[in-house]
């Protein structure tokens, strides 16, 4: 078979061993400036998301270990404030010991601190039990032994050393018989001639260092505060990304639905935008959208208008030929090859002006594909048929699988039906069959057309379905005609292309020509 159409159905070829296209432009232009890789808008949603939990993840760790740092530095300075204070009542008690306990109360009121809360425990000398003997601030008489309790229930140890040396550092929550909550920080014990002593210190947790040791920094208010704000800048941010993110994924679904021709889901990117940053670009993709119709449609029109300029003209040459043809003698044999001459290119020219009018209907058609459910299994059997002629030697054998159906237009799939069957029966030796087959393959549906001709010259075969290509042998005379263009194929593989699928051509073992058209099928 060879590669050229008539002008009636203007098939083009397409061979499988069509060179492999070219890089996208945008993967050529990332190359160009250098990047080897960008990133997609839900990447970079998930690398900002992963950043703002790793920076807190990262600085909590140093920040924590900075905050227990300054607080064991606090606790070291009240402790040692607690040191100096049992040291100076020590003093005080060892100049009056015979009126120890009022002069350790005086001392007490003397040496206490804003925010410390002091309390003394006396064990005398060769006794065992230790008491709570005074307090600053000072404490009724009658709680004396209540808060004794409590402190031990605190799990303030009740003992002091045998030696009454070495102070102990503590680390307790405290809560008084009055409900007001302390952190314990120290007992340091001291002797003198009338026994051993302990100062217990304390702070209140409505002061400042009360607050700093019970409740870390990381815990304050002003710091939960700077995290609120900052996961709530966190979900600002992720949320924008998010809603450009979800905006785009409807302007794609919209884009889809434009080129598939579904009206109903088809309302426009301006309806679809919600931001109203993209509202004026969306605005630019529907008067887009609408130029891009309006200029297929203005082509459609255009090819409908010039064919029927041409075609008043035409008819009327033919018709004036008519008497001329009868009229001259059959002995001129000159005169009759000049009128057979303008005849033929008569044929020839309107051959020409249809052809034309097809390929402009296609360029309309690859501006604004038409997407609608077409039977395609119903479309085949009738193009099948309609060459069918085995009184004119042509037989078409259909194999056609029932109810399939694409997406599609049924102007462009009938052309593209018709164009690779006339060009498979004009190629085909007379008698010889044209085999036509239809059938689901996974998600695709796959046209085959397979002639019994003398099939495409290798050299040809890579650039059959470009335009202009055309390869007719002369074994075929009475079927060479005048409306031959080679751009059936290039119609073919446009039409296809439009509605998403691929078309193949190859030669067939020993001899004979196949095409096959491969359609995503309908769901």
């Amino acid at each position: 078979m060879a590669a050229e159409m008539d002008a009636a159905a203007e098939p083009r070829r397409h061979a499988a061993a069509t060179p492999p296209p070219p890089p996208p432009p945008e993967r050529s232009a990332r190359r160009r400036r250098g990047f080897g890789w960008q990133p997609s808008l839900a990447a970079r949603l998930v690398l900002l998301a992963f950043v703002f939990v790793a920076v807190p993840a990262v600085l909590v760790g140093p920040f924590l270990a900075a905050e227990e740092a300054k607080r064991q530095a606090l606790l070291r300075a009240v402790r040692t404030q607690g040191a100096v204070i049992a040291e100076g009542l020590r003093l005080a008690l060892e100049k009056s010991d015979e009126a120890a306990l009022p002069t350790a109360r005086e001392a007490l009121e003397r040496l206490a601190q804003p925010d410390m809360r002091l309390r003394l425990l006396f064990r005398p000398l060769d006794q065992d039990s230790v008491f709570l003997v005074g307090a600053q601030p000072p404490l009724p008489t009658e709680t004396l032994d209540t808060e004794r309790l409590a402190l031990v229930a605190a799990g303030v140890p009740w003992t002091l050393p045998e030696s009454c040396r070495g102070g102990q550092p503590l680390d307790l929550p405290y809560v008084t018989p009055g409900g007001e909550q302390e952190v314990l920080t120290s007992l340091t014990p001291f002797t003198t001639q009338g026994g051993c002593w302990g100062l217990l210190t304390s702070y209140s947790l409505s002061g400042l260092i009360g607050e700093q040791l019970a409740r870390p920094t990381w815990r304050s208010q002003q710091v939960l505060w700077a995290a609120g704000l900052y996961g709530l800048a966190a979900l600002l941010a992720l949320g924008v990304i998010w809603a450009l993110w979800r905006s785009l994924r409807r302007f794609a679904s919209q884009a889809r639905a434009i080129a598939q021709g579904d009206t109903e889901a088809a309302e426009g990117f301006q309806r679809q935008a919600r931001i109203p940053e993209l509202a004026n670009v969306a605005g630019e993709f529907d008067r887009m959208v609408e130029r891009l119709r309006a200029s297929a449609d203005a082509i459609r029109h255009a090819a409908e208008e010039n064919a029927h300029a041409f075609k008043t003209p035409l008819a009327t040459i033919a018709q004036s030929l008519e008497p001329l043809y009868r009229a001259v003698p059959p002995d001129d044999q000159r005169s009759r090859r000049s009128l057979e001459t303008a005849r033929a290119a008569l044929t020839r020219l309107e051959a020409l002006v249809q052809a034309a009018r097809r390929v402009d209907a296609a360029m309309a058609d690859l501006i604004d594909p038409p997407r609608r459910r077409i039977d395609l299994s119903g479309l085949i059997r009738a193009v099948a048929e309609s060459f069918d002629d085995p009184e004119e030697g042509v037989r078409i054998v259909a194999d056609v699988e029932p109810g399939l159906h694409v997406l599609g237009g049924e102007d462009l799939l009938e052309t593209v039906a018709e164009n690779i069957i006339e060009n498979a029966v004009s190629f085909n030796p007379p008698g010889a069959m044209v085999r036509v087959s239809l059938k689901r393959t996974g998600r695709d549906i796959e046209f085959v057309v397979d002639d019994e001709g003398s099939g495409v010259d290798p050299a040809v075969l890579p650039n059959v379905f470009e335009r202009y290509v055309s390869h007719r042998p002369e074994t075929r005379p009475e079927r060479q005609g005048t409306g031959h263009f080679g751009l059936g194929l290039w119609i073919v593989k446009r039409n296809v292309q439009a509605m998403g699928g691929i078309v193949q051509a190859q030669n067939r073992s020993p001899r004979g020509f196949r095409v096959t058209v491969v359609l995503p099928a309908a769901r």
